[in-house]
Parts: C-alpha cells; sequence; structure tokens
C-alpha cells in the first residue's frame, strides 16, 4: 500500500466528516520507482467529495520540445489594431496595384506587418495534451482563489463554526456554475461558426455526449474454456476469467510465498 497511514481521502458532502477510504496499491517491480505518495486539498475538484491523491514516479523517459502558439483568445484588440496601424504606415502608402511586381511587394509588406504584431502584442501559451477548449482566464484565477480557500478550510477542520468553511462553499459553487457557463458557451460558439463537414461531428457528439465523440462498445467476454449458450452461467465460468486476467505469479513470489 503507497498512500500513508493516516491520510484522509474524503470528506462527506453532508455531515463534513473526514474518512478514508481510497488506497493506492503497487506491484513490487514497481515499487522502488515509486518517489511520493499523497493527496492535494487544492486540486480537489468541485462538486466532489474525494481528495485527489498524487503518485510521483521516477521513470525515465523522452521528452519532446515543448510547443508554443499564440493565445489569441486573450489578445487585448483595441492595441492589436493601434500596433498594427502603426507597423502599416512604416510601409510605402498603398497605390493602385498595375503589376504582378506591386503586387507581390504589398503583400510582402502586409505580411511583415501582421507578423511583426502577433509577436508583439499575442501572447504565447505552451500547449498542454489535458487542457480544455472551454478554459479561459476567469476560470483560472477563480481556481486559484479556490485552491487557497480549501487549504484554508481544511487547517481550521476543527472549528465547524469557522467562517472560511462557508466561503468555501459558496466559492466551490459558484465556480462549478462557471465551468457549466464555459462549457455551455463554447458548444454555442461552436454551432455557430460551424462548417458543412462539422455537422456529422456535431450530430456524433449528440448522440454520445460521454466521451471523446467515439462510439462506446464493450465486446461481450468469450473463453474457449466454456460456452455461452442461453446466457447462462457455465461450470468453472470464475476459474477460466482469473485464468485469462489474473497472471500467474512469478518464481520469486512463489519462493518467497
Amino acid at each position: 500500500m503507497l498512500l500513508p497511514k493516516g491520510i484522509l481521502t474524503l470528506e462527506h458532502m453532508v455531515t463534513k466528516k473526514f474518512s478514508r477510504l481510497d488506497n493506492i496499491f503497487c506491484t513490487s517491480g514497481l515499487l522502488a520507482r515509486i518517489v511520493k505518495c499523497d493527496t492535494d486539498l487544492e486540486l480537489r475538484p468541485s462538486c466532489t467529495d474525494h481528495f485527489p491523491i498524487l503518485t510521483h514516479l521516477n521513470l525515465a523517459q523522452q521528452r519532446s520540445p515543448p510547443s508554443h502558439s499564440y493565445n489569441f483568445r486573450d489578445t487585448d484588440w483595441e492595441a492589436f489594431w493601434k500596433t498594427l496601424l502603426s507597423n502599416l504606415a512604416s510601409y510605402p502608402s498603398l497605390l493602385p496595384i498595375r503589376s504582378e511586381t506591386q503586387l507581390e511587394g504589398a503583400a510582402d509588406n502586409l505580411t511583415k506587418a501582421l507578423k511583426s504584431t502577433i509577436e508583439s502584442c499575442v501572447k504565447r501559451s505552451q500547449q498542454r495534451p489535458d487542457e480544455k477548449r472551454w478554459w479561459n482566464k476567469e476560470l483560472r484565477a477563480m481556481r486559484k482563489e479556490l485552491r487557497k480557500l480549501r487549504a484554508v478550510s481544511y487547517c481550521n477542520r476543527a472549528l465547524t463554526e469557522h467562517p472560511s468553511h462557508r466561503e468555501l462553499w459558496k466559492m466551490s459553487n459558484s465556480y462549478g456554475n462557471e465551468i457549466q457557463s464555459a462549457k455551455k458557451q463554447h458548444w454555442m460558439t461552436y454551432l455557430e461558426d460551424m462548417d458543412v463537414n462539422g455537422i456529422w461531428t456535431a450530430n456524433k457528439y449528440l448522440r454520445n455526449p460521454v466521451g471523446d465523440g467515439r462510439s462506446p462498445h464493450i465486446p461481450t467476454y468469450q473463453s474457449s474454456r466454456w460456452d455461452q449458450k442461453g446466457g447462462k452461467r457455465q461450470p468453472g465460468q470464475s476459474i477460466s476469467v482469473h485464468e485469462d486476467f489474473l497472471s500467474p505469479p512469478t518464481s520469486s513470489l512463489q519462493h518467497s510465498t
């Protein structure tokens, strides 16, 4: 068992009592690579009573260089347009284009002005594999404040009338409502800007609202050692499932036992 003794993992939603229902187990081969296993109250999501459990592993891996992209959603467009007009003013004034050379020169100047404006006015953000498209800076600020309140409330968990518990309850509800509002707004924006090909993708999202849009399917378990005629339980079925899903112990474990 990795999670040390005495660490609480749950706060009951009604009684507000703390208890421990969750445990973390690992095999003997992985135990040497465990660095730390502990709960983090500040990362606790809203509308849940379980605490996140963080397990740090020491595993060698090859990391790809981080890719940065421009975050146009958080751009100050008023400052962007002012900077763009200033950059365009540094190039020769536009005249009626009468030749291919003039067209290429005007397009090149416009491209340079746009690139210079984007580099100076648009912030760069590092792409994260778990980043949500509906996430915004308002939710980030609320999450930061909510983490602080959770830490204060947990430190005063013995004082049931402490004002931090009430503040945490209000902030947690507001945070959950803002998440639902951000998801709804993102969905409406997606539908309004949808092209012809996106209709089929939206239809798949509506038919399977939970998951990543793929058709969920769990195949029926079958074994050559018993048949499934009539869907009834067959003799030796549990033994077959045990042999198929649980590998036999290694020689080192057999000698140790």
